[in-house]
């Protein structure tokens, strides 16, 4: 039996160190308002604080006075949200493309994976700036915007399982025996 990947990467020793530093980060942006209940955004001592000049702030302050610590730990947390929904919307929209691509065929298949094409020859920064330039600068624009160059990944993926899927043997005994189309 072959094991997963997570189990595979967390067998090293490094790979046991990455996992534990994402999951570590991960937790912390989760738990953001619980570490930083107050605003991250407020005044929290004298402007350009050093680092580790004051115990109550680590990382010390920025130009306006904020805690740089708890704007860290805050901004994380909308890092976390905004990536796991571009995952999501990205994985969903190439999983959806991928598979009519692959079921379907001929010219269908011809001018999605063309589409395809064009959208990896651009730069995706470039793709990201002018979609949030029409949208905004909203959280869901950001999402828009890097989902918009993410699902050609997926989307390929997804049309090669399926086009190996139509041709497995139980598939095509299933044709002749006339129960699929």
């Amino acid at each position: 039996m072959r094991d997963g990947l997570l189990v595979r990467m967390i067998g090293r020793a490094d790979g046991f160190l990455g996992v534990f530093i994402v999951a570590a980060m991960a937790m912390t942006a989760l738990a953001a308002n619980m570490i930083f209940p107050n605003d991250p955004l407020a005044l929290a001592g004298r402007p350009l604080t050093l680092p580790f000049d004051k115990a109550h702030l680590p990382l010390g302050t920025d130009r306006l006075g904020r805690d740089v610590l708890a704007g860290l730990v805050h901004g994380a947390r909308t890092s976390l949200v905004i990536a796991l929904s571009v995952l999501v919307v990205a994985s969903c929209a190439g999983a959806l493309i991928g598979t009519l691509a692959g079921y379907f065929g001929r010219w269908l298949d011809e001018g999605l994976m063309r589409v395809a094409d064009a959208v990896q020859t651009v730069p995706s920064l470039v793709v990201a700036l002018a979609i949030v330039s029409v949208a905004g600068p909203t959280r869901w624009g950001v999402v828009a915007a890097l989902a918009s160059s993410a699902w050609t990944g997926p989307a390929r993926v997804v049309r090669a399982q399926v086009m190996a899927l139509k041709r497995s043997a139980y598939v095509e005994a299933s044709q002749l025996s006339g129960r699929a189309p």
